[in-house]
């Protein structure tokens, strides 16, 4: 049997969804994704439709910190999961 590759992409924004690491692995749990990729939210500049600033810009060792907790705590919250998670890549 064939399976489907399935990717879930998190866009952090500082200050906004970077709290809570426990509903993320919950999330997790739901859809069992084989990838995850995490990434930084990209300011584009003032606008109407968005308060937010550079200031909601996460660092990318804050990417990088957030990925590995995700990890670490997905493990210890499902420990019987077959699915295990670890950076494999960061740019």
């Amino acid at each position: 049997k064939k399976m489907t590759r399935t990717v879930y992409r998190l866009t952090l924004v500082k200050q906004w969804n970077m709290t809570d690491v426990s509903a993320y692995c919950k999330l997790l749990s739901l859809g069992l994704p084989l990838l995850i990729e995490i990434k930084a939210v990209t300011f584009c500049g003032d606008s109407k439709a968005s308060k937010l600033t550079i200031k909601n810009t996460p660092y990318h060792e804050e990417v990088c910190k957030f990925g590995s907790e995700i990890c670490a705590r997905f493990s210890e919250m499902y420990p019987t999961s077959d699915r295990r998670y670890e950076l494999a890549c960061e740019h």
